[in-house]
């Protein structure tokens, strides 16, 4: 619904690559504690825009790599994490100096949203992979 969508946040204006962007707002709403279901028996194949989706680890990637690797939930909340920030940072070749604001724009709002997270990549995953996401 156009409420929850507005409660999660919208979409991201910094992620303008389209399988990034869903891919982060699936895992937000996971993160904020709403159920997520998928219907791996349904397939839909549209036609008439037949493009693969894009995969390039451009800078939407990074941003989605940003808000969802670097936070870690510590069990009321989320933290931070720079040393993962710095090893985004190695792995990718990211100038850290030019990649600074992004990083204090996150931080900023993942911290301001903290209590409202009840996991975190890793616990999407395990919901993931304990088939508790439907």
């Amino acid at each position: 619904s156009k409420e929850k969508f507005i409660q999660l946040g919208g979409f991201d204006r910094r992620i303008e690559n389209e399988y990034f962007q869903r891919l982060y707002f699936g895992l937000r709403a996971i993160y904020f504690g709403e159920s997520v279901h998928i219907y791996r028996k349904l397939r839909i194949q549209y036609t008439a825009l037949n493009a693969p989706e894009d995969l390039t680890k451009d800078r939407s990637c990074l941003i989605f790599l940003l808000k969802n690797y670097v936070p870690i939930f510590v069990g009321n909340g989320v933290k931070f994490s720079f040393f993962r920030f710095l090893k985004l940072c190695l792995r990718y070749r990211i100038d850290f100096f030019k990649f600074g604001k992004e990083f204090k724009e996150i931080k900023s709002e993942t911290v301001k949203n903290s209590l409202r997270f009840k996991g975190d990549l890793k616990s999407a995953i395990e919901l993931w992979d304990n088939n508790i996401i439907d």
